[in-house]
Protein backbone atom coordinates (compact mmCIF):
# COMPACT_ATOMS: atom_id res chain seq x y z
CA UNK A 1 0.00 0.00 0.00
CA UNK A 2 1.02 3.62 -0.41
CA UNK A 3 -0.22 6.22 1.52
CA UNK A 4 -0.01 9.80 0.25
CA UNK A 5 0.80 12.66 2.92
CA UNK A 6 0.17 16.37 1.04
CA UNK A 7 1.23 18.22 3.99
CA UNK A 8 3.03 18.06 7.57
CA UNK A 9 1.76 17.05 10.61
CA UNK A 10 0.59 14.20 13.17
CA UNK A 11 -0.94 11.39 11.76
CA UNK A 12 -3.07 7.94 12.53
CA UNK A 13 -2.26 5.20 10.35
CA UNK A 14 -4.73 2.00 10.45
CA UNK A 15 -2.65 -1.10 8.51
CA UNK A 16 -4.68 -4.66 8.28
CA UNK A 17 -2.93 -7.76 6.82
CA UNK A 18 -4.05 -9.44 3.84
CA UNK A 19 -5.64 -11.96 5.97
CA UNK A 20 -8.17 -9.61 7.08
CA UNK A 21 -6.27 -9.16 10.82
CA UNK A 22 -7.35 -7.06 13.66
CA UNK A 23 -5.67 -3.50 12.56
CA UNK A 24 -2.73 -2.14 14.10
CA UNK A 25 -2.58 1.77 15.21
CA UNK A 26 0.40 3.89 13.93
CA UNK A 27 1.18 7.04 14.85
CA UNK A 28 2.94 9.26 12.83
CA UNK A 29 4.85 12.97 12.57
CA UNK A 30 5.97 14.02 8.60
CA UNK A 31 7.97 16.87 9.73
CA UNK A 32 7.54 19.95 7.41
CA UNK A 33 11.81 19.74 6.29
CA UNK A 34 12.31 23.66 4.70
CA UNK A 35 15.03 24.92 2.92
CA UNK A 36 15.28 28.09 3.02
CA UNK A 37 14.57 31.14 5.91
CA UNK A 38 14.30 34.91 5.98
CA UNK A 39 14.02 35.99 9.76
CA UNK A 40 13.02 39.60 9.15
CA UNK A 41 9.68 40.01 11.75
CA UNK A 42 7.41 39.65 8.74
CA UNK A 43 5.87 36.51 9.98
CA UNK A 44 6.62 34.71 6.87
CA UNK A 45 9.41 32.10 6.96
CA UNK A 46 10.79 33.76 9.93
CA UNK A 47 12.19 30.39 11.62
CA UNK A 48 12.28 26.57 11.87
CA UNK A 49 9.91 24.84 13.81
CA UNK A 50 10.10 21.44 14.97
CA UNK A 51 8.09 21.52 17.97
CA UNK A 52 5.62 19.01 16.45
CA UNK A 53 8.15 16.36 17.51
CA UNK A 54 8.48 17.27 20.53
CA UNK A 55 7.47 13.93 22.03
CA UNK A 56 9.62 12.04 20.37
CA UNK A 57 12.35 10.39 22.74
CA UNK A 58 16.03 11.37 22.40
CA UNK A 59 15.06 14.59 20.25
CA UNK A 60 17.70 16.34 18.75
CA UNK A 61 17.61 19.15 16.27
CA UNK A 62 20.90 21.01 15.90
CA UNK A 63 22.42 23.46 13.04
CA UNK A 64 25.99 23.66 11.65
CA UNK A 65 27.94 26.41 9.80
CA UNK A 66 30.23 25.46 6.56
CA UNK A 67 33.12 24.54 8.65
CA UNK A 68 30.88 21.82 10.77
CA UNK A 69 30.72 24.32 13.91
CA UNK A 70 27.62 23.84 15.81
CA UNK A 71 25.84 27.09 15.73
CA UNK A 72 22.38 26.18 17.00
CA UNK A 73 21.24 22.84 19.62
CA UNK A 74 17.27 22.75 19.85
CA UNK A 75 16.01 21.67 23.32
CA UNK A 76 12.68 22.19 25.20
CA UNK A 77 13.77 25.12 26.42
CA UNK A 78 13.60 27.11 22.83
CA UNK A 79 10.85 24.45 21.84
CA UNK A 80 12.56 23.02 18.76
CA UNK A 81 12.45 26.71 16.84
CA UNK A 82 15.79 27.94 15.50
CA UNK A 83 15.13 31.66 13.91
CA UNK A 84 18.49 31.94 12.55
CA UNK A 85 20.60 33.30 15.37
CA UNK A 86 23.54 31.85 18.12
CA UNK A 87 23.49 32.77 21.29
CA UNK A 88 21.29 35.60 20.36
CA UNK A 89 23.09 37.03 17.64
CA UNK A 90 21.95 36.73 14.13
CA UNK A 91 23.98 34.64 11.56
CA UNK A 92 25.29 35.62 8.05
CA UNK A 93 23.61 35.32 5.39
CA UNK A 94 24.43 31.72 3.77
CA UNK A 95 24.14 27.99 3.75
CA UNK A 96 23.75 25.81 6.71
CA UNK A 97 23.29 21.91 7.45
CA UNK A 98 21.37 20.13 10.14
CA UNK A 99 20.56 17.12 11.66
CA UNK A 100 17.48 15.88 13.04
CA UNK A 101 17.32 12.71 15.09
CA UNK A 102 14.61 10.86 17.37
CA UNK A 103 13.48 7.89 18.33
CA UNK A 104 9.98 6.66 17.30
CA UNK A 105 7.52 6.34 21.11
CA UNK A 106 7.08 2.20 20.17
CA UNK A 107 8.55 -1.31 21.47
CA UNK A 108 11.47 -1.31 18.61
CA UNK A 109 12.48 2.17 20.04
CA UNK A 110 13.48 3.04 15.84
CA UNK A 111 15.86 5.48 15.25
CA UNK A 112 14.99 8.40 12.51
CA UNK A 113 17.46 10.59 10.97
CA UNK A 114 16.66 13.85 8.65
CA UNK A 115 19.53 15.91 7.77
CA UNK A 116 19.83 18.46 4.71
CA UNK A 117 20.68 21.90 4.26
CA UNK A 118 18.84 25.25 4.53
CA UNK A 119 19.61 29.08 3.05
CA UNK A 120 19.71 31.95 5.86
CA UNK A 121 19.04 35.36 4.27
CA UNK A 122 19.08 37.94 7.12
CA UNK A 123 18.71 41.56 5.73
CA UNK A 124 19.77 44.24 7.95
Amino acid sequence: NIITVNSPGNYTIYVKDAYNCQPIMLNIVVPNLINAITPNGDGINDYIDYSALSNKRNLEFNVYNRYGNLVFKADKFNDYKWDGTSNGKKISTGNYWYTIKWNENTEKNTPITYSGWVIVKNRE
